[in-house]
């Protein structure tokens, strides 16, 4: 008799303690509420959108094209750098809100804080449902290794998915 009732006082206290733990669907179609890498892409022409203006015309060969401008190859290299961190970043993100939703508190929702046990910060995204139809959000993440540490924002904005 006193193995069943360990046995289901043992039952009772993990139920309990993943009863703390709250987990809340995400709301309907939040993912689609976050941008897109798309979205938020800077588009430069490349090499094989460039206009017959655009070429250095011979009389030789009116078909030969011109050197590229320094700062064009500059300013490509910088565009494909930040089009794929911002890709990374929104994917995360997009990622992340298809898990269940960790803690509500008023407006905001909150994934996490989570990491791995050998990363040196923990991580955790807050979205807040604005009045009007718009979400903001904040990526935050905190250092593990310094006692007491605050969230820090490593990326935030505010997104409107009403049809324009």
């Amino acid at each position: 008799m006193t193995k069943r009732l360990l046995a289901a006082t043992t039952a009772a206290a993990a139920a309990s303690l993943v009863a703390c733990v709250q987990q809340d669907a995400s709301p309907k179609d939040i993912d689609r509420a976050l941008p897109t890498s798309s979205q938020v892409a800077i588009h430069l022409p490349d090499a094989t959108t460039r206009s017959i203006e655009s070429r250095s015309a011979t009389a030789a060969d009116p078909n030969v094209i011109g050197q590229l401008a320094t700062w064009y190859v500059a300013t490509r290299d910088v565009t494909r750098t930040f089009n794929g961190g911002s890709a990374w970043v929104l994917t995360l993100i997009h990622t992340i809100v298809q898990f269940p939703v960790t803690t509500t508190h008023g407006d905001t929702l909150t994934w996490g804080p989570w990491s791995n046990a050998l990363d040196p910060a923990e991580y955790k995204l807050d979205v807040r449902v604005v009045g009007d139809g718009t979400y903001e959000y904040k990526l935050s993440g905190r250092s593990k290794l310094q006692a007491g540490a605050q969230f820090e924002v490593v990326i935030s904005g505010t997104v409107d998915p009403r049809p324009c």
